[in-house]
């Protein structure tokens, strides 16, 4: 085989055969071959880099065999023409792709002729996820493999080159790969609020919900944290439906999302009994206030109920239903089922009583009209009562029965428990009563004229009456009888029954009034003398009055009373009704000052300890200041107030009305001294590098100094001022009393 230019042979085999020849030609000699024995010979060559891609290369084989078996020429010989193309180079594009945890990712690549990008169409395109083979597919007509490829395990995030397509050439392009991002992304789980239930009225029970979705095997194990579930229903919601919505709440999954589903609070009506309670009354009697109990009211619901019968006034003796009848004003009732038990009243028969009034009348005189009382009589109903007696007016002097007598036209009294009591008719002889008028004066005064009255003279007889007391002026308050006394100039008292009634007189003790005058002092200060007044004494009896108050030197300012106590050598106040006017004592806070005393110290140091004076203390009081200021080492050269505070851990200030004055911390500038260093340096050289001290510096103010010469490069030999200049870019120097002292730069020759 002589191969054309551009290729070369690779290797060369063959079987019984021994190969021969160079890299662009080959021969193959099979030195005995047997009649009907078979060799095969494989030749492999290689296109060169120079040869075009696509370039068409025809390459023939000739086959010779001399053989004495068969004669015949035409057997002896044959050729056999390997027609090539050189593969195109190809470009492979891989599309990144996407997928949820636990589901698919499309997985997709572009396969192109690299020379001119037209597709390749029908290629393989193998597939491989995290570098394991995961499939294949064949391009389209526009060069494209897609490939539909589960995820497995591979959890959420961003991998990038973990998409892997290869192609591995043929005969029409060469081999190519290429990779891409792989991006997983987290897969939903829904989160179902459980359908719950409750009575109106009853708190709202626990929400609960249920987890699904979950892929590659996992289970409610991989989720923490709990959902907040709620409703918008309350105990006061009306019966009816309401949605459950639940949120994320602490919940969380490695591989997940969440998404959520509303479930149904159902509210159902709760039960509400009402129970009539039994009631009775009497025939005629109105109808009691019908009562009941109502169960099962929910939330204070302004649910009340009406009770009523269709018994009246009228109705006779028996049982009647007693029913009820819901009022609900703010129409509640729709939430809860009703059950109403009707109660029953008893109407019993009434009672019934005809009571004779007693009577009496003196011998000789008629027969009062008698009178009585019916009661009991319901409705209006016909029922009368008449009363009499077998005394006449000839009747001796004694006691005789009034009988009671009931007329019934209207056939009433079956409704009636009936009573009959007789009442007395006493025949006496006639009264006389003689009555003594009360009065009273007050202790000291003298009686007044005494009077009374004279009841039950028959045919003007001429009988009179006086009245006189044992009291005189001088007695002492209490009471005393007035007594009556007839005057009888005809003898016609032995006609009667006469009863002597005595009036009182009363002496009341006379008014006395004792009034404490007010009075005021500082606190810590002794009590005034105390004063007062005294009224209403009589017979120049010997009273006097002392005062006196709780309040000493060491009370709290405030109010207090100045109490008098009466002095009675001769034991009269039982005489007097007596009337104490306490007085004020007004203790008033005394006048105290603190003062803080003036201070002074060079800013940046620290505050010297402040001092001061209380002036007005009283009993000792444990009263004592503290002082202090704001200002601080830091604080600006300036005046500062030091403010003085009391410390009273007795709790007396109190007693004390306050002046507080401040006093004044004054802070003076701090010295702050800058010192150039002295140097030199021949003359015709640049200026050494100046430097110096500076002392004094506080609070690390950030100050600082640069150093300067007038002397140049040019200057002479000779002496030049090194001249400080400070830089303070915190505004500081203001808090300084500064001095600057040069150095010298001496230039010599």
């Amino acid at each position: 085989d002589n191969l054309p230019s551009g290729l070369s042979f690779v290797s060369c085999s063959a079987t019984g055969g021994v190969c021969l020849g160079t890299l662009g030609n080959r021969l193959v000699n099979f030195s005995s071959l047997a009649n009907g024995a078979t060799a095969t010979v494989t030749l492999v060559a290689g296109v060169g880099s120079t040869v075009p891609s696509g370039t068409g290369i025809t390459n023939s084989a000739l086959i010779n065999n001399s053989s004495a078996v068969d004669p015949t020429p035409v057997n002896n010989g044959a050729a056999f023409s390997v027609a090539a193309v050189q593969p195109a180079a190809s470009t492979l594009t891989v599309a990144p792709a996407s997928g949820i945890f636990g589901g698919t990712a499309i997985l997709s690549a572009t396969l192109k002729k690299k020379s001119d990008g037209s597709p390749a169409a029908g290629e393989t395109i193998n597939f491989f996820l995290n570098r394991n083979s995961v499939g294949s597919a064949l391009t389209d007509s526009g060069g494209v493999a897609a490939f539909t490829s589960p995820l497995g395990a591979i959890t959420p995030g961003t991998y990038p080159g973990a998409i892997i397509a290869t192609f591995s050439g043929d005969a029409s392009f060469a081999a190519n790969s290429g990779s891409a991002t792989l991006t997983v992304t987290k897969t939903g789980l829904t989160v179902t609020a459980n359908n719950a239930s409750q009575l109106y009225g009853d708190p709202t029970p626990a929400l609960t919900y249920t987890i699904s979705g979950f892929v590659n095997g996992d289970t409610a194990s991989v989720v923490t944290g709990s959902a907040s579930c709620s409703s918008t229903a309350t105990s006061a919601s009306p019966a009816g439906t309401y949605p459950i919505v639940c949120t994320q709440g602490t919940l969380a999954a490695a591989n997940y999302t969440f998404s959520f589903v509303a479930g149904t609070l159902t509210v159902s009506q709760a039960p509400l009994t009402v129970t009539v309670n039994n009631a009775s009354r009497t025939y005629g009697a109105p109808n009691p206030s019908f009562t009941g109990t109502i169960t099962g009211i929910k939330n204070g619901d302004n649910i009340t109920a009406t009770y009523s019968t269709a018994a009246t006034l009228a109705s006779p003796v028996g049982s009647y239903p007693i029913t009820a009848a819901l009022v609900d004003p703010s129409g509640k009732l729709p939430n809860y089922t009703v059950t109403i038990n009707n109660g029953g009243l008893t109407i019993s028969a009434a009672a019934l009583t005809a009571t004779a009034d007693n009577a009496s009348r003196a011998y000789g005189d008629p027969n009062p009209v008698f009178t009585g009382t019916l009661t009991g009589v319901q409705n209006g109903d016909n029922i009368t009562a008449t009363y009499t007696s077998t005394a006449t007016a000839t009747s001796p002097a004694g006691t005789y029965a009034i009988t009671p007598v009931l007329s019934d036209p209207g056939n009433k009294l079956s409704n009636y428990a009936l009573t009959l009591t007789n009442g007395t008719l006493t025949v006496t002889s006639n009264t006389l009563t003689v009555t003594a008028a009360s009065t009273g004066r007050f202790y000291g005064d003298p009686n007044p004229s005494f009077t009374g009255t004279i009841t039950g003279l028959k045919n003007g007889d001429n009988i009179t009456a006086t009245y006189a007391s044992a009291a005189i002026a001088t007695s002492a308050p209490g009471t005393f009888a007035i007594v009556p006394t007839l005057v009888d100039p005809d003898g016609k008292a032995a006609n009667y029954t006469v009863i002597l009634n005595n009036g009182i007189l009363t002496v009341n003790a006379a008014p006395l009034t004792v009034t404490a005058a007010n009075a005021a002092r500082f606190y810590g200060d002794v009590n005034p003398a105390f004063t007062g007044t005294i009224s209403g004494l009589k017979n120049g009896d010997s009273i006097t009055a002392t005062y006196s108050t709780i309040a000493d030197p060491t009370s709290q300012a405030g109010f207090y009373a100045i109490v008098p106590a009466l002095v009675d050598p001769g034991a009269k106040l039982g005489n007097y009704a007596v009337t104490i006017n306490n007085g004020t004592l007004t203790v008033n806070p005394a006048p105290l000052v603190v003062s803080a005393a003036n201070a002074s110290r060079l800013y940046g140091d620290p505050n010297p300890a402040f001092s001061g004076a209380i002036v007005g203390l009283k009993n000792g009081d444990n009263i004592t200041a503290t002082y202090s200021s704001a200002a601080d080492p830091t604080s600006a050269v300036g005046n500062y107030p030091v403010v003085p505070a009391l410390v009273d851990p007795n709790g007396k200030l109190i007693n004390y009305v306050v002046t507080s004055n401040n006093g004044t911390l004054t802070i003076s500038p701090a010295p702050l001294s800058i010192t150039a260093n002295d140097a030199t340096r021949p003359a015709g050289q640049d200026n050494p590098a100046f430097s110096g001290t500076i002392a004094g510096i506080k609070n690390a103010d950030n100050i600082t100094a640069t150093y300067d010469s007038p002397a140049t490069i040019d200057s002479p030999a000779g002496t030049y001022p090194i001249v400080p200049t400070l830089l303070d870019p915190s505004g500081k120097l203001g808090n300084y009393a500064v001095t600057v002292t040069n150095g010298t730069l001496t230039v010599t020759p």
